[in-house]
């Protein structure tokens, strides 16, 4: 994710884009159970780190 209601997030690093989008969508409730008005519901993908070693 990039933008957000207008707001941008390009020179965010990838982990606080990551934070963002969580929390985000966790406060819109677009993780809850799907209910009579949302069908579907989002599912968060798990964020591994790397490095070299």
């Amino acid at each position: 994710m990039v933008c957000w209601r207008g707001y941008s997030l390009y020179d965010c690093t990838s982990e606080f884009r990551f934070f963002w989008v969580n929390s985000k969508l966790v406060e819109t409730g677009a993780c809850d159970p799907p209910s009579y008005y949302h069908k579907y519901r989002f599912s968060l993908v798990p964020v591994y780190s790397c490095d070299q070693s």
